[in-house]
């Protein structure tokens, strides 16, 4: 599930971090609401669900379910589970070039590289990097069952 998130499928290097930012975990940002600053790893992969709550987690899975039905998410159909290489596929073909695009922003977007220079993210990022992050997870759910099933009925 986790490689379906755009920061675990690249890092950021440029003159502000030459040694890259780690899948984001060292590049800080400030959410639009709320003044604690958080890492672009983090901020990313907590965008739909919080909690560890069971119930909470159910009721997100839920909706997401509801939201992304398999017949609306056209990547199953372009890059089904075929074989062990398909994860590989789905990394560089999908969560490696929205890190560039939407996470990143095509190395535009600011932070910094510690919690004082953080930047505050737009409510259009925000916003943006939710729908993101919700509909890979509804993916994600849907190719682990597709592994599960080449794994256990053969």
């Amino acid at each position: 599930g986790d490689l379906h998130q755009p920061l675990h499928a690249a890092s950021l290097y440029s003159p502000a971090f030459p040694e890259g930012d780690r899948h984001g975990t060292r590049f800080f940002v400030r959410p639009p609401h709320g003044d604690d600053a958080v890492s672009l790893h983090y901020f990313w992969d907590s965008a739909v669900q919080r909690s560890q709550q069971m119930t909470e987690v159910l009721r997100t899975a839920t909706h997401l379910q509801s939201l992304y039905p398999r017949e609306t998410l056209d990547e199953l159909q372009q890059r089904p589970y075929l074989d062990t290489r398909s994860p590989r596929r789905w990394i560089l073909e999908e969560s490696h070039r929205l890190a560039i695009t939407s996470a990143y922003r095509d190395g535009q977007l600011a932070g910094g590289a510690d919690w004082r220079s953080a930047v505050r993210l737009s409510e259009a990022y925000a916003a943006a990097a939710q729908g993101i992050a919700a509909r890979r997870m509804a993916l994600s759910a849907l190719r682990l069952a597709a592994v599960l099933r080449a794994i256990f009925l053969r």
